[in-house]
């Protein structure tokens, strides 16, 4: 019986690599999802496999679920561009006012995509992203959409 205990458990170890699972989807997805500047303002949260399928001898299609979560909300993100805003009415500063333009149309971006939302607010996100196996395990073959 001793003598099959290493075949059995090599069947094992290969068997848990026939898919990429939740390790890999963590390590590799989670740290595309959301920019570094970006996460000021929203974190992503539950990140996990949901489905997959394989799509050829080397590739897996992988279904992932999230929730992100706003740290701030849109009325909080928006007081420091009306202020800037209203102070460059007084005196002319170019960059100050390119940079309000700028911060100004991230915001009407974020606000067209999530509305008014608010600090703590989770929104539930879905996609679907390539791994291919290579010879040292599961790797990422695409970035997923960005959450932000």
């Amino acid at each position: 019986m001793m003598k099959f205990l290493p075949a059995v458990l090599l069947l094992l170890l290969t068997a848990c690599s026939t898919e990429p699972g939740d390790s890999e989807v963590q390590a590799q997805v989670l740290p595309l999802l959301i920019t570094e500047n970006m996460q000021q303002i929203a974190e992503i949260k539950n990140l996990h496999k949901t489905n997959g399928f394989e799509v050829d001898d080397n590739t897996y299609a992988v279904d992932i679920n999230y929730d992100l979560v706003f740290k701030k909300g849109y009325a909080e993100l928006a007081k420091p561009a009306e202020d800037a805003i209203q102070a460059q009415n007084g005196k002319p500063d170019i960059l100050a006012g390119v940079a309000s333009f700028f911060n100004g149309l991230n915001l009407i971006g974020l606000n067209m995509a999530y509305g008014d939302f608010r600090a703590g607010e989770k929104v539930n996100k879905h996609d679907r992203v390539s791994f291919i196996k290579t010879e040292n395990g599961w790797m990422l073959s695409g970035n997923p959409k960005p959450a932000l």
